[in-house]
């Protein structure tokens, strides 16, 4: 879009960001998140059924689950192991739950599928302290990430420019989040993987617009800041949305045919490639360029 003046609009969209603030706080404070087994702890039961497993007979084995202990299980994904590389085990994730009830379990799926004591291969708890590991390593990781990004952006461009990524990057964070929170989706450790994986599409086409500023700088020493930072995104704009729109058409087609823990896993990061995008589009240079000026400005006063 070559005649849409992004930086003399920006305060929309910095209300518009603003607005999702509010709306995330809204939903950490009034409905919190749904914590998976991975990171409260819980009962991990994973059983070879002896043939593959559908998507559908997948969530019917949730149904049995949630009949019998009259609790809903986090997820029920089907696996594969060495031996046998097709669907043909169950792994089931639920709140601790007491021996009694993981022996009806068993009872129940070797009445309809025909499975022994064999076929048994993990009956498990998953302890707290493990549970704070995993939470200790999401929130390492992700900081780790951010602070490798606010150096090479600031080495490769300048300081200015290694700010707004960084801000950039903690929005699509806090969307992304926003969206467990709002959704109800279990947050388990497949979460620190869709975060990284947010981190990284978006200071992508954060860097490409950033080149194509300092590339208008060069070409353009004519141009002011605004000009610069609008340029840029014009320049960039349709290729951003062609890689987006890409990207969502793969991840889209995983979440519509895929079994619940793996919609549980691609919503989050459909949500985040678009903040990711708008972020990048409508906020990266635009911060850019209220930074630049008031840099600019306290160095006239000094």
């Amino acid at each position: 879009m070559k005649n849409f003046n992004y930086i003399k609009n920006k305060k929309i969209f910095f209300i518009i960001s603003t607005v999702i603030l509010i709306v995330g706080i809204f939903s950490f404070i009034f409905k919190g998140f749904y914590l998976d087994t991975d990171f409260i702890g819980g009962t991990t039961l994973e059983y070879s059924m002896n043939r593959p497993i559908s998507v559908e007979e997948a969530d019917i084995i949730s149904d049995y689950v949630e009949e019998i202990t009259g609790i809903h299980p986090s997820s029920v994904q089907r696996s594969q192991n060495a031996e046998n590389p097709e669907n043909n085990d169950i792994l089931i994730k639920i709140t601790e739950i007491n021996t009694e009830s993981r022996d009806a379990v068993f009872v129940k799926l070797s009445e309809i599928y025909g499975i022994t004591e064999d076929d048994i291969l993990q009956s498990t708890n998953v302890g707290a302290s493990m549970s704070a590991d995993i939470r200790s390593a999401a929130i390492t990781a992700t900081i780790i990430a951010v602070v490798l990004m606010l150096i090479y952006i600031t080495i490769r461009f300048d300081v200015t420019s290694g700010i707004s990524a960084v801000v950039c990057l903690s929005h699509d964070l806090f969307v992304m989040i926003t969206a467990y929170s709002l959704f109800s989706i279990p947050l388990n450790s497949t979460m620190i993987a869709a975060m990284l994986t947010i981190l990284g599409y978006s200071i992508n086409a954060t860097i490409i617009i950033f080149d194509r500023i300092r590339e208008n700088k060069r070409l353009h020493p004519e141009y002011s800041v605004d000009e610069s930072a609008n340029a840029g995104i014009s320049s960039t704009f349709y290729r951003s949305l062609n890689t987006t729109i890409t990207t969502l058409l793969t991840i889209g087609m995983i979440y519509f045919i895929g079994v619940a823990s793996i919609r549980e896993f691609a919503l989050p990061l459909i949500i985040g490639i678009i903040s990711g995008f708008y972020s990048s589009v409508f906020l990266a240079a635009p911060i850019w360029s209220v930074i630049k000026k008031t840099f600019a400005k306290k160095q006239k006063t000094n």
